[in-house]
């Protein structure tokens, strides 16, 4: 929420996962994402929505550029916890459930936590309410593209 001026976190959401089967017809992403942004912007006060796209994996956001959401740059690389359940957890779930995400505190609550360093991720933003577009306290920056292999033929 903090990209955005004077917003709070009751202005945005987060889009945390977006998967449909291969098998599904053409422009189904674009379709599904489309009926969820009418409904938040028609059915909530939120202000605007950020989804994230991993580069690690291969993703760019496609699906967000197809949509024409605002393309801001790479994230903080942010690690997430390793507390020995198996989980992998940010560090704003470990702060709401244990008090915490110091390696220190919890080390003292008798938690064996590790960081696992993650990489930046492509960052989108959409605006449910375009009066609040204004509001962007970042720079818009071209979408990343597919760097195309160097093979001596252009």
């Amino acid at each position: 929420y903090k990209l955005v001026n004077d917003a709070s976190p009751d202005n945005v959401v987060t889009l945390t996962r977006l998967w449909l089967a291969d098998e599904l017809p053409g422009n189904c992403e674009s379709k599904v994402l489309g009926v969820a942004l009418r409904s938040l912007k028609r059915d909530t006060s939120l202000k605007f929505v950020l989804a994230y796209s991993d580069p690690a994996v291969g993703h760019l956001g496609i699906i967000y550029q197809a949509t024409n959401w605002l393309y801001t740059g790479l994230s903080f690389a942010t690690p997430l916890y390793d507390i020995g359940d198996g989980t992998l957890h940010h560090s704003r779930s470990l702060a709401h459930q244990l008090g915490s995400h110091s390696i220190r505190y919890l080390t003292l609550q008798g938690i064996n936590a590790k960081a696992v360093p993650q990489s930046a991720k492509h960052r989108y933003i959409y605006f449910l309410d375009d009066l609040w577009r204004s509001r962007l306290g970042v720079p818009v920056l071209p979408y990343p593209k597919k760097e195309r292999e160097m093979n001596g033929n252009n």
